[in-house]
């Protein structure tokens, strides 16, 4: 039986009301709400926190705070850095974002360890994590304030419970539009480069993610009669 996903953020030493209020809230957004944090340095129950959580406020009410990030572990540790520095001993530890999506099905409890708003995660708090998560961004500007990062993290882990692969049209029907369209152009006397049309309307079948509904749309104007060809044929004739 396949085991519900667990996810914990723990919060190291936040700083600011302000960035503690806003991860809440977008932990509320991904339906997370086990959070930890760390030897925090400001109010967690302060006016600004409760303000910048909205509708997160059970979140930040219901977090936990502990004395050491030990106390905090659980699962998978995944630390998150924005710097990727070769030199670190904890190099051979970085992955990309995108190996959160294979890594939550081997893994259904994960920890995701943020570092503090101003100076992120030590070399120790990394090199005590299982893996440390690198967030890709612009080089001039690559570190993400702490709850847009939450964000980006939280959107990977949880994006996969929804299931849009059934309003696309599947491998079988795209073929028979493709079938379809190749019947009309050949007897279409008006197109003369057939071979380059075939091949540009497949092309851009492959590229496409093409939902049930424009398929059968696409389906019936191809399969109907064109009055407006007839009526071309009838005035030149």
């Amino acid at each position: 039986m396949k085991q519900a996903l667990k996810i914990r953020v723990v919060l190291v030493e936040p700083k600011y009301q302000l960035n503690l209020g806003y991860v809440c809230r977008v932990m509320k957004n991904f339906g997370v709400d086990d959070l930890y944090i760390v030897n925090p340095r400001c109010d967690v129950k302060g006016k600004k926190a409760i303000q910048y959580a909205k509708h997160g406020r059970d979140v930040l009410e219901g977090a936990k705070v502990v004395k050491s990030l030990e106390r905090a572990a659980s699962g998978l540790m995944l630390g998150t850095t924005g710097v990727w520095r070769k030199s670190d001993s904890v190099f051979h530890k970085v992955i990309p974002l995108d190996a959160l999506r294979n890594m939550r099905l081997r893994n259904p409890n994960l920890t995701l360890v943020i570092g503090r708003d101003d100076s992120g995660l030590n070399r120790e708090e990394m090199a005590s994590c299982d893996a440390v998560l690198f967030i890709a961004a612009d080089e001039r500007y690559p570190v993400l304030n702490i709850s847009h990062a939450v964000a980006v993290m939280l959107y990977e882990l949880t994006s996969q419970k929804y299931n849009f692969s059934k309003y696309l049209a599947g491998k079988d029907r795209i073929n028979a539009l493709e079938r379809l369209f190749s019947e009309r152009i050949k007897r279409d006397g008006y197109v003369r480069d057939k071979r380059t049309v075939l091949s540009a309307f497949s092309k851009v079948l492959k590229r496409s993610a093409p939902t049930v509904e424009e398929v059968n749309a696409l389906m019936a104007a191809f399969s109907a009669k064109s009055g407006t060809n007839k009526k071309m044929r009838k005035g030149k004739e």
